[in-house]
């Protein structure tokens, strides 16, 4: 049940089948990493190993130049950050005509994907071991105040940069505002935010996963004692389930879209067998529960029914009595509910703080999809109330435009990619392109 929910997650974002994705499906990148994939591509490929400063080891993938050797060294570098049970292959593997990473680095961006702790990457700790509870005790928070800083400062010492343009997707979003608020010196450091799918309110959030895990929430300091850690193994049992569930008949196709149309209602039959491999193979990651209670610490969720039985005084038949309650959580974006008793350890008040988002001087931009289940659009908007550096909104004109739709989907050049470029460009005083500069929300 643990591997199913999860796998439920990652492909709870996942849209349907391309002409590009068959394309991508047709070579030989499913068993490739990601380091690989850089150079099937025709790009140089670095890999570089970094520690936080609480002693995760991460990896960092690099790609310094474009196909045809494009380096330009008035650019400053690009570090992207993935979401949720993603690594940075998932970056890469809609082909490198349409990735985002591959067009910048064409462009003479030099460009650092990163890995956040306990995904295949970056399963590594200098004290700790991977199997064990203590390395999973942690949420996006600890990921956003260790790793980005880590990440952030070895880009620009190896690159000898003042600065460096930070671009995320869903949880790699949801830790640049929470490393922004916490450590504000860090937007000294970072010279632009490009934020796809941003994911930080969640009162809207669709996603049936996290509606799902909602309710049970607040039972952060149950699963600390029983030392539940990783949610998502990834080992080999996890990728026989893989395979079993999402093989290349039409049959196993059909079982894995099915748990796909129980959580987003997406017809099973617009997905391609082969690159539905692929796509398992760079996901889902290994991911702390925490992380995953934390994201529902701020999800409303709904009507529930509570049933009691209560005696009476000469021990008659007991009477039932239905209580119908809300439980909703404040609209708000803040930090791990450990209960009264542990907010008051932990924070020394009884309430988690919230994120001081005014903390945030990085000129911001936010890219939202019309269908994102999980980065809901009315939930984006709130940023623009909430982070006083938002420059744009940019709304992806797909109405069916979703949460992975920002990596894989077969317009994604057209429909999103080329305005991001565009921005970027803009807001450092070039052109890429030539074209027109096109700007659909600017604040």
């Amino acid at each position: 049940m643990n591997v199913l929910f999860s796998f439920a997650l990652f492909l709870c974002v996942l849209w349907g089948v391309t002409a590009k994705q068959e394309e991508m499906a047709a070579t030989n990148i499913r068993n490739m990493n990601a380091r690989q994939i850089i150079r099937f591509f025709g790009y140089p490929s670095e890999t570089h190993t970094i520690l936080t400063p609480d002693g995760y080891l991460l990896e960092l993938h690099r790609i310094s130049r474009g196909r045809n050797g494009q380096s330009n060294p008035n650019l400053p570098p690009v570090l992207i950050q993935h979401g949720l049970v993603e690594s940075s292959g998932t970056f890469l593997i809609i082909g490198p005509d349409d990735a985002l990473p591959c067009l910048l680095a064409d462009l003479g961006f030099d460009v650092w994907l990163g890995n956040s702790r306990g995904n295949k990457y970056s399963r590594g700790h200098v004290t700790v071991d991977p199997d064990k509870f203590e390395f999973w005790n942690y949420t996006y928070h600890e990921a956003a105040i260790n790793d980005l800083p880590a990440e952030i400062d070895f880009v620009l010492e190896k690159t000898n940069r003042e600065k460096l343009i930070y671009v995320g997707h869903s949880m790699g979003t949801t830790m640049y505002f929470i490393l922004l608020s916490m450590l504000p010196e860090y937007n000294e450091k970072i010279e632009l935010g490009v934020m796809m799918a941003p994911v930080a309110y969640m009162y809207h959030c669709k996603s049936l996963f996290i509606q799902a895990v909602a309710p049970f929430a607040h039972l952060v300091n149950l699963v600390i004692a029983a030392r539940i850690g990783e949610f998502l193994p990834n080992n080999k049992f996890l990728g026989s389930v893989r395979e079993l569930v999402c093989g290349s008949s039409v049959l196993n196709r059909d079982l894995c879209g099915t748990l796909l149309n129980l959580v987003v209602g997406d017809d099973p039959r617009a997905y391609s067998p082969e690159f539905m491999k692929i796509l398992v193979n760079h996901g889902p990651e290994g991911y702390s529960f925490l992380t995953i209670l934390h994201y529902g610490q701020f999800v409303t969720t709904g009507e529930y029914e509570l049933l009691y039985t209560k005696k009476t005084m000469l021990g008659r038949d007991s009477q039932k009595r239905r209580f119908v309650f809300r439980l909703a959580f404040l609209d708000r974006f803040g930090m791990l509910d450990y209960g009264t008793l542990g907010n008051l350890r932990q924070y020394g008040v009884p309430y988690p703080p919230d994120y001081d988002l005014d903390q945030i001087t990085v000129p911001t931009l936010l890219y939202a999809g019309q269908s994102d289940n999980l980065a809901d659009l009315t939930d984006v908007m709130r940023l623009t109330e909430k982070v006083p550096s938002v420059k744009r909104l940019f709304v992806v004109e797909e109405s069916k435009f979703g949460h992975m739709d920002f990596l894989i989907s077969d317009n994604v050049k057209e429909l999103l990619n080329d305005y991001v470029i565009a921005d970027i460009m803009e807001h450092l005083g070039q052109n890429a392109t030539g074209e027109a500069y096109v700007n659909n929300n600017e604040l």
